[in-house]
């Protein structure tokens, strides 16, 4: 878990309206967030439920943005392909 503290999430402070937290660290990323002074509205170590409240908390016209470990990043990519916001990796144009 160094890598939340070594991160320099001072650079969110300011920049976010509503923020959720997830994955196996997710309160362990809250409390660095606190520290920040962007304490997260939400968490929630499901992906799938945490992927739901930030979707449903994101305005229609808005912009939801994902920032995830490389770990992270293939469980959140599974669940937006379930989910059919995203094609499967080697159905992809560029793939």
């Amino acid at each position: 878990v160094s890598w939340i503290w070594d991160a320099d999430f001072e650079q969110l402070a300011g920049a976010t309206s509503y923020l959720v937290a997830s994955g196996v660290r997710a309160y362990d990323l809250a409390l660095r967030l606190k520290y920040v002074g962007e304490e997260p509205q939400y968490v929630d170590p499901d992906v799938g439920a945490a992927l739901t409240h930030a979707l449903e908390h994101t305005p229609a016209g808005e912009t939801l943005y994902i920032i995830p470990t490389y770990t992270a990043m293939l469980a959140v990519r599974a669940e937006l392909e379930r989910r059919g916001y995203a094609p499967r990796y080697w159905e992809q144009e560029d793939a």
